[in-house]
């Protein structure tokens, strides 16, 4: 799998510090982030930082949409989680719409197992419906 460059040799250090295995399904994740906001107009550019030591996603332009962020920790066994903000009903949308499809973790936290197959549509709507909830939000207002 091709991966999207790293600008920031920090948050490519993190990822390095990952079980192997983990590190391949977590690259994977964030490829589909880049490709989540390649591919939609409304996202645009992505910025790639590290917040509190985890490798986090956020769109450059203002009041687009939650920041995403990725973590892995070694009590988590074979699962590594997406992070989105917990003020948003973003978990709540996620688990209507894929009740089974991962697990859940408060008002901000998708759990995904490292043991199977990324569920690459139903990750990628999550992403992008993340990126954009702001975007939503105020579009909502403007109505």
């Amino acid at each position: 799998m091709k991966h999207t460059k790293f600008e920031n040799l920090d948050v490519k250090r993190e990822y390095y510090k990952f079980p192997k295995k983990m590190q391949t399904k977590m690259l994977e994740l964030r490829e589909i982030i880049f490709e989540v906001a390649n591919n939609n107009k409304n996202i645009g550019k992505i910025s790639e930082t590290l917040k509190w030591g985890e490798p986090t996603y956020q769109a450059n332009q203002s009041k687009t949409g939650s920041p995403i962020k990725i973590n892995y920790k070694q009590e988590m066994g074979t699962n590594f989680s997406m992070y989105v903000m917990s003020s948003t009903d973003l978990i709540e949308t996620f688990k209507k719409n894929y009740p089974k499809t991962f697990y859940y973790t408060g008002t901000r936290e998708v759990i995904i197992n490292s043991n199977k197959k990324i569920p690459r549509k139903e990750i990628y709507h999550c992403i992008e419906l993340a990126l954009t909830y702001k975007f939503k939000e105020t579009s909502k207002k403007k109505k």
